[in-house]
């Protein structure tokens, strides 16, 4: 991370300049001596003397600070790699007053602080549950003050939409209507085709091709994903949700999106099961929670959105997507895997079986031995 170099730089620029420390002094109206501590590091140029300073050096104050207030994407995914395993691994009060720091530390650097945002929605599970609301409540305003103050459209978009994310994990249903009204937007989703057509209009058909790929890539895992968030309305109705449930895992083998996105897999497995517990099909749940067993323990990790043979193009926009600077750490998800089976009520009723006990076995041993196929060290 950026930290201030001021006396590196000053003496590195004098060098530069060809000057010596009395001749800096000399210019800036101080000692030779203070110029020496300057550059030791034994003290601080006075506040009113950094414009000077840096205008003489013809460089920015930030620049003679050494510090930089934009931060790169390469920058963004070391630090929110660095910040996930901090909130999965630290004690809660001592992760989360250096996650603020570092927040506090780039607050100009919207990118940055979006992913930071992130970083809390998603290690929600992980925090003590007394301490949730609080974190929400956080990670919302800080969605809120990209969508007011960031300039990046794109960036404001995606902001507003977590935004509404959070109000959603607060309870806070009046707050989405505000953020994004009561109907859908039917346009929403033109802006890959006309991208592509664009493309087409100048004549570069590759791209034009890579961009329409891209967006049936990105529509087929948002289908995906709907369909599962449609059981969560069909309670009432289980002939409909074991229609929609069937069909949605049709769809997942025929297109083999774990392949594509493994997430997308062990949240149909865990939501089917929770479906069919529910309505008292104790076989039917507990299939499926072996499969989800098998699949996390095998197949997730190490995760990341990927192509296929079909969506052959796709893998140079996935790795430019500043959505995936982000990514959750792996423990973390361990942990959410582990208390998705053990804490969701709908599972109480399997408490004593023996297959139920052997699934938690299986995800409490990966948890301590680490995630097969992860590069991360066992703990």
């Amino acid at each position: 991370m950026n930290e201030l170099h001021i006396a590196g730089i000053i003496a590195q620029k004098r060098r530069e300049r060809g000057i010596t420390q009395e001749e800096l002094a000399e210019h800036m109206g101080v000692s030779k001596a203070a110029v020496s501590k300057w550059e030791n590091g034994q003290s601080y140029p006075d506040i009113s003397l950094l414009p000077l300073l840096a205008t003489y050096f013809n460089i920015s104050v930030d620049g003679l600070l050494g510090h930089a207030p934009q931060l790169s994407l390469a920058q963004i995914r070391k630090m929110c790699r660095h910040y996930s395993a901090t909130l999965t691994n630290e004690p809660f009060d001592v992760a989360l007053p250096e996650f603020r720091a570092a927040i506090r530390k780039y607050y100009s650097c919207f990118p940055f602080v979006f992913h930071m945002a992130v970083l809390l929605l998603n290690h929600y599970p992980v925090f003590p549950e007394e301490r949730r609301a609080e974190v929400m409540e956080e990670a919302k305003g800080l969605f809120a003050r990209i969508v007011a103050d960031c300039g990046d459209a794109i960036l404001a978009h995606d902001a507003l939409n977590l935004q509404a994310q959070c109000c959603i994990v607060l309870g806070q249903h009046e707050a989405v209507f505000g953020l994004l009204g009561e109907s859908l937007n039917t346009a929403s989703y033109y802006e890959g085709r006309l991208i592509a057509k664009a493309f087409l209009m100048a004549g570069n058909t590759a791209k034009a091709r890579e961009v329409h790929q891209c967006d049936v890539y990105k529509f087929l895992l948002h289908l995906a994903e709907s369909l599962m968030d449609y059981l969560h309305f069909l309670e009432g109705d289980f002939e409909r949700a074991k229609t929609v449930f069937d069909r949605a895992m049709e769809m997942i083998h025929l297109w083999d999106i774990g392949a594509l996105n493994p997430n997308t897999v062990v949240k149909a497995y865990l939501l089917g099961a929770n479906m069919y517990c529910k309505h008292g099909d104790v076989d039917a749940a507990l299939a499926l929670l072996e499969k989800y067993a098998d699949f996390c323990n095998t197949q997730f990790f190490p995760f990341q959105l990927r192509g296929d043979a079909f969506f052959s193009e796709v893998g140079g926009w996935l790795a430019a997507d500043e959505s995936g600077a982000a990514l959750i750490d792996e423990e973390a998800v361990q942990v959410n895997m582990l208390y998705n089976v053990t804490e969701l009520p709908a599972f109480a009723v399997l408490k004593d079986d023996p297959r139920y006990m052997s699934i938690v076995d299986s995800l409490k041993s990966s948890l301590a031995c680490g995630a097969p196929g992860s590069s991360r060290p066992t703990t």
